[in-house]
């Protein structure tokens, strides 16, 4: 599920979420339901990078609980639980009430997770066996040991307690199936880690493996019967067709609202950092980003083309979905957050030049300044009058706003594309020419489906179109003519 408690708003026509996973699970005729998840639950990459840490952890802790309210069962843990480190993992698992299972992972200092359980549901007894690969990178304090062997010394005993044996695993798809042939008594395997769209289960001998893609875009159902059949088994995809109605939110939904509160209020209480002292050096690092702004003082022509696409406009879906203080997804609708050189304050956008000499810069959140962003991708020229803040009545021309703000770090920028300017124009490692690759940073394969084949490649053609879309026009290079330099 990668942290995430509702879809990315990035994706076109995102799948996933709790509320919809939520109502899903309502609308089960059985409610004699086990739900079992086979790791990288928590947190969407490791190692996480500083920025994120603390709001990563409230998120996790979040999750869970949304976990324990649609009444999950089993996590098997995947290395990118272990993102916060093993103090912090053992910290949330040990506020939920699921169970964490891995048998072949260990403290090396002694104990760590129970090897299985035994469920009772609809009158048939369930094992289920948690097992994790060994050539994942695991977090240096545990240590991990053969997964078929760990099987071969649990799976009979298991067996003996259960009408239906599932093992749990966290080791990707090659694995599940070496495992499948080498442990015989195993029912299911319900598989992680690859992130593999079993779209129809693989069956080897008498086990069968699944695995339902990624992000919790799909939930897998399969009817448990004592002997096990593996008849029946169904992928329903958690699209828009199971969100909340309009206006009348779930308790889930609510939980969600909840959890977006909390977040704007742990990011709200960070200082805000503001560098008031004047760069001389021109190399040093504070003067790392120019931001559009200082852009815009030469390339007139790019920055006239530039406020009027989608990358200008990067703010505003944050601000519908509620989400412009959750650093996560400003990382991708900004420059320079969490670098040394850049912002670190969601309260501080954009910075206001000082009206007074010793005073502070007066800094601007994305509610002050999405409307100023609006009105400059509206305006129809640089002479055109726009406001700058909220409180403000007074509108000025565009050109004479630009001249208020120090920096402006939302929203998708030319330094996203063409790096730094440092000390540009007079040296500097902007690049002129941005590589294709560029965009990947952003419009990755989760968040950008629409930009991959079904084989997970980039579509070239598709990207070239896109491009087109966003890429600035060059300058027009003075004639021979011309002598005024």
């Amino acid at each position: 599920m990668l942290g995430e408690l509702e879809p990315c708003g990035c994706r076109s026509n995102p799948y996933g979420g709790m509320i919809r996973k939520s109502h899903l699970l309502k609308r089960q005729e059985d409610k004699d339901l086990i739900l079992v998840d086979g790791g990288d639950l928590l947190y969407p990459t490791t190692p996480m990078p500083q920025i994120l840490k603390k709001q990563a952890e409230l998120q996790a802790g979040y999750l869970l609980k949304a976990m324990e309210m649609t009444g999950h069962d089993v996590v098997v843990p995947g290395e990118r639980d272990f993102a916060l480190g093993t103090a912090s993992f053992e910290k949330l698992i040990k506020a939920s009430k699921i169970k964490f299972l891995a048998a072949n992972l260990k403290k090396k200092s002694g104990t760590f997770l129970p090897a299985s359980t035994v469920i009772k549901r609809g009158g048939i007894r369930v094992g289920i066996l948690g097992l994790v690969g060994e050539s994942i990178p695991w977090p240096s304090d545990l240590k991990v040991t053969s997964a078929i062997a760990a099987a071969k010394k649990e799976v009979p005993e298991l067996k003996s307690k259960s009408d239906v044996l599932i093992v749990v695993t966290h080791q990707g798809l090659d694995e599940d199936v070496k495992l499948a042939k080498a442990v015989p008594g195993i029912d299911i395997i319900v598989g992680a880690h690859s992130q593999s769209f079993l779209q129809m289960p693989a069956q080897i001998g008498k086990t069968t493996i699944y695995q339902s893609s990624y992000r919790n875009q799909y939930v897998g159902i399969v009817p448990l019967h004592s002997p096990f059949s593996g008849k029946g088994h169904e992928l329903v995809g958690l699209d828009a067709s199971l969100d909340d109605p309009e206006g009348k939110p779930s308790k889930m939904g609510e939980f969600v609202a909840e959890f977006k509160k909390k977040i704007t209020e742990l990011n709200d209480k960070e200082e805000v950092r503001l560098n008031q002292v004047e760069v001389k050096n021109p190399e040093a690092p504070e003067n790392k980003f120019h931001t559009f702004v200082g852009c815009a003082e030469c390339h007139r022509t790019q920055f006239d083309f530039w406020r009027k696409t989608s990358h200008a406009k990067a703010l505003h879906p944050l601000l519908k979905d509620k989400q412009f203080q959750n650093k996560e997804c400003l990382g991708c609708h900004s420059v320079g957050l969490g670098d040394p050189a850049g912002f670190s304050s969601v309260n501080a956008l954009a910075v206001l030049h000082p009206t007074e000499e010793g005073k502070k810069g007066v800094p601007l959140g994305a509610e002050e300044l999405a409307p100023f962003l609006k009105e400059m991708a509206e305006a129809s020229s640089m002479d055109s009058k726009v406001t700058l803040k909220r409180d403000e009545s007074e509108s000025q021309p565009l050109s004479m706003q630009l001249a208020r703000i120090e920096k402006s770090w939302a929203p998708v920028q030319c330094e996203n594309c063409h790096n730094p300017a440092k000390s540009h124009p007079f040296s500097g490692s902007y690049t002129k020419v941005v590589e294709k690759n560029a965009c990947f940073k952003c419009h990755s394969k989760e968040r950008a489906p629409e930009w991959y084949t079904t084989a997970g490649q980039p579509d070239w053609d598709k990207i070239a179109q896109k491009r087109k879309l966003i890429t600035c026009p060059a300058t027009p290079s003075p004639s021979s003519d011309d002598k005024s330099g």
